[in-house]
Parts: C-alpha cells; sequence; structure tokens
C-alpha cells in the first residue's frame, strides 16, 4: 500500500472530508443496517485519512469509526440473531483498525524510506562539493571503464565538461596507444588481480580536449559498494614541475658548460694572442709573396671565427639577469635591424612594418631583446633572395591571462623542412655553411627570461616564420 501525504494546507480539508464520510456511513447504517458492510465503509474513511501526515489523526477518526460502529449496533432497527449481528459488528471493527495499522505501518516505513532518500541526497551533495573543491582533479570510473564522476578540477584540466565525459569510456582523455591498451588492463586487473597503478601510483601522459598532451601523477584507489566496484584517480598535473626540473637541469648544464668554457676562452686567449702575433710577424716576412699572404689572411679568418665562437659559447652558458625597462618594441627591432646592416648591403633586403596604432611600450631587457631581434634579422637575411623583402608583423595578444604582443618575423627563403623546425632552437643546430648555431638557441633562452614563448614554422608557400610572444610585464 502506498501512502501519498497531502501538504498541510490541505489537511483540514481531507479531515473534514473524512468526518463527513463517517457520519453519513454512520446516517445509511441507522436507516439501513449495514452490518459487515459498514466495517468496509468505513474502511475507506480510514485509508483517505492515511494521506494525513499526523498519525493521531488516523487513529482518532478510527476511534470514531468504531464507536459509530458500536452506536449504530444498539440504536438501528437490526434483525436477525444477536450473535450474528454482534458478529459483523465486531468484524468490522477488526477490519477498521487492521487498516489503521497497515496505514500506520506503511507510513512509517515511508518515513524512513524518505529519511534515507534524503540522507543519501545530502552525503551526494556532501560528496559532490568535495569533488567540486578539490584542488585536484578526481576522477571516478567503473568496472567497465565508463566515467561515473567528473570533478570541477578535472574539467579545468581536461578541457571537457562532466556532461561530455559522465558515461564515456576514461580512454577518451588518454593519447594512444594507452587510450587502446586502456580495457585490456582493466580486465587483467578484474581477472588476475595484478595491479600496475591501482594503489600504486605512477606517471602517465593524458590527453586535453584540444588533443594536447602533458604529464601527470595519477594514483588509484579500488572501492566496492552495493556489491558494484568503482575505481577512484586522483591526478595532477606534472607540467609546470617538468618544466621547472628541465629549468634546472638546463641551469646546472649551462653552469657546467660556463665553467670549462671561461676556462677554456683564458687559457686559449693566450694562445691566440701568440697566433695573431706570429701571423703579423710571418706576414711582414712574405712580403710580396701573394699566395703565401693569402693562406695567412685565411688562418687571420680562422682565428677570428674561433674568437666568435669562444664569445658565443660563453655568452649562451653564462648566467644572466634581466634589465627589464619599459621600452618601445618599435625602437628595439629598429636599432638591431640598423646593426644587421653589414648583411643588409650586400642583399638590397628592407623591412615591411605590419603594426597598426599599437602602443608598443613593453618591459624588456632592451639589449638582450635587441640580440633576439638581431639573430633573427641575420638569419632571415641569409635566407632570403637579393632584393627580398622581410615582413614583420606585430599584434596584441595574450599570455598566461595577461596582455602581450605577437611578432611575427617572416622571409622569403625556402623556409624551414618540418623534422628541423623543432631543433631550431638547439644548442648548435645550424643549416648554414657558417656559424655555431648558437643564436636562436640564446634567443630562445631570453624569450623564455622573459615569461614569452618562441617558435619557428613557415608562412604560406615559402618562406621561414618566427614568431615572439612578449608579455608587455615581464616581471
Amino acid at each position: 500500500m502506498k501512502i501519498v501525504d497531502v501538504g498541510p494546507d490541505r489537511s483540514n480539508l481531507v479531515l473534514v472530508a473524512c468526518l463527513l464520510m463517517a457520519a453519513a456511513v454512520f446516517v445509511v447504517d441507522l436507516w439501513i443496517p449495514l452490518g459487515v458492510a459498514a466495517g468496509v465503509l468505513y474502511v475507506l474513511v480510514i485509508l483517505v485519512s492515511s494521506a494525513l501526515p499526523q498519525k493521531n489523526t488516523v487513529i482518532f477518526l478510527a476511534i470514531v469509526c468504531t464507536a459509530l460502529t458500536i452506536v449504530a449496533f444498539f440504536v438501528s432497527p437490526e434483525g436477525g440473531e444477536l450473535w450474528k449481528v454482534v458478529f459483523n459488528r465486531v468484524l468490522s471493527i477488526f477490519a477498521v483498525w487492521v487498516t489503521v495499522l497497515l496505514s500506520l505501518v506503511t507510513k512509517e516505513r515511508g518515513a524512513l524510506a524518505s529519511g534515507q532518500t534524503q540522507a543519501l541526497r545530502a552525503n551526494e551533495g556532501r560528496l559532490r562539493a568535495i569533488l567540486d573543491n578539490s584542488v585536484d582533479p578526481i576522477i571516478t570510473i567503473r568496472e567497465d571503464g565508463y566515467v561515473e564522476s567528473f570533478s570541477k578540477a578535472a574539467e579545468r584540466l581536461f578541457g571537457y565538461s562532466s556532461q561530455e565525459v559522465i558515461g564515456r569510456n576514461i580512454s577518451m582523455i588518454m593519447p594512444e596507444p594507452y587510450s587502446s591498451e586502456h580495457d585490456s588492463y582493466l580486465a587483467n586487473y578484474l581477472e588476475t588481480g595484478q595491479a600496475k597503478i591501482i594503489g600504486i601510483g605512477r606517471e602517465v601522459t593524458g590527453q586535453r580536449k584540444d588533443g594536447v598532451t602533458f604529464p601527470l601523477s595519477l594514483a588509484v584507489t579500488e572501492v566496492e559498494t552495493e556489491g558494484r566496484r568503482f575505481f577512484t584517480g586522483m591526478v595532477r598535473d606534472l607540467t609546470d614541475e617538468k618544466l621547472a626540473q628541465e629549468k634546472l637541469l638546463q641551469a646546472e648544464r649551462l653552469a657546467a658548460i660556463g665553467q670549462v668554457v671561461a676556462g677554456l676562452t683564458h687559457e686559449s686567449r693566450n694562445a691566440l694572442q701568440r697566433t695573431l702575433s706570429s701571423l703579423d710577424r710571418l706576414e711582414l716576412d712574405l712580403e710580396g709573396q701573394d699566395d703565401a699572404l693569402a693562406l695567412i689572411a685565411r688562418a687571420r679568418v680562422a682565428q677570428a671565427e674561433l674568437q666568435i665562437l669562444f664569445e658565443e659559447v660563453r655568452s649562451y652558458a653564462a648566467p644572466f639577469k634581466l634589465d627589464l625597462k619599459y621600452c618601445d618594441l618599435l625602437k628595439v627591432w629598429r636599432r638591431a635591424w640598423d646593426e644587421s646592416k653589414p648583411a643588409l648591403e650586400r642583399k638590397e633586403i628592407h623591412l615591411v612594418e605590419e603594426v597598426d596604432d599599437l602602443d608598443l611600450e613593453c618591459e624588456v631587457d632592451e639589449l638582450r631583446i635587441r640580440q633576439v631581434f638581431r639573430n633573427i634579422f641575420e638569419n632571415a637575411i641569409s635566407a632570403s633572395p637579393e632584393k627580398g623583402k622581410i615582413v614583420l608583423h606585430c599584434e596584441l595578444t595574450q599570455i598566461a591571462e595577461q596582455s602581450a604582443f605577437r611578432i611575427t618575423i617572416c622571409d622569403e627563403g625556402p623556409g624551414i623542412p618540418i623534422e628541423q623546425q623543432e631543433k631550431v632552437f638547439e644548442p648548435f643546430f645550424t643549416t648554414k655553411s657558417t656559424g655555431t648555431g648558437l643564436g636562436m638557441a640564446i634567443a630562445s633562452r631570453i624569450v623564455k627570461a622573459h615569461r614569452g614563448q618562441i617558435s619557428a614554422g613557415n608562412v604560406g608557400a615559402g618562406g621561414a616564420e618566427i614568431e615572439i610572444v612578449l608579455p608587455r610585464d615581464a616581471s
């Protein structure tokens, strides 16, 4: 029997209706003795009163119905054998109180179920609040690998909303080959109990909605409730930690290189100076011998290139501290362009600026950023054909939710092969017959020290494109 409680506003109406029903049954029973039938009608009164939230009201109506049944026995002109009449009335009263008992039991069970439902909802609300306010992402999956819950932090980390993920396989946030292997790993664990991650934790790779992969730490625990198994994963993004480790390792390497180069430069400078003095004396002794003098000139060039190599390696390896000031980037890159004029004069290349009316005030180390532009210009000039052009485009953008400038420098050369684009900023990588391969590595180091980004690619059908993103406020 299902009892539906009415609201407090209708309780009085139901009570009045029950009393009127009971009175009607009594009147009918007076004029037409009903016997057991009267009990059936009184049971209907009790059933209607069961909709009232108060237990005492149901008992009160049962007492009223019992009293009316007894009164009707004494005052109604009922004929027949006495024991039958008494038995009928007792049976009617019994039916009324059995109905009352069933009604009260049903109400009690309903209240208990309602309390359990409310407690369950409260627990779910607390659990959801914990999930939504957790700093680290929390993801729960079923034993079939499908997502059961996806916290707010997980939404922010992976770029999916919970509605997009819940009910789908967890492999959707994994790159290949892990995505294809996950279900077989889970099935193997359920069959053998041999865990590789569960209860242990390890470093894995995740994949965001935009397809970008990133390192993360994953700790998984297993929970069994109501005969069902769930796996809860605590996720932590390791991107910043990895970058910090790489920077620390890079700093240690650079420090070691710097010490070696400093000592090598010091020792080599004396040897180079002696070599230069010897070449000067030899040049005087061989005056008039053009072939020999040509060899001496080549030796001087080689010596100069060796000196440049020492200086560039030292510049790359040496630690530096930025001298940040607000500068006009337009003036900075124009000065860098002027410093590249020796190479320009041979090719007659001109610079095209696409700036519009931007305010180019930016907090940078002017000397360092000028070096970045100069290195890029020199590479672009080297790759460009004669009488060509180099296009510099500048626009506003954002980096780490900060206002920034995006600067692209494009040449008309053959471009950079795709397989080499990732290597452009590696130390000692070069596609030129001359040069140390440190220019773009130094540029990358300077830009990153400004909390910026630098990348290499191609534009259109040909030509290399170097893109720099610099925050307005580097500090």
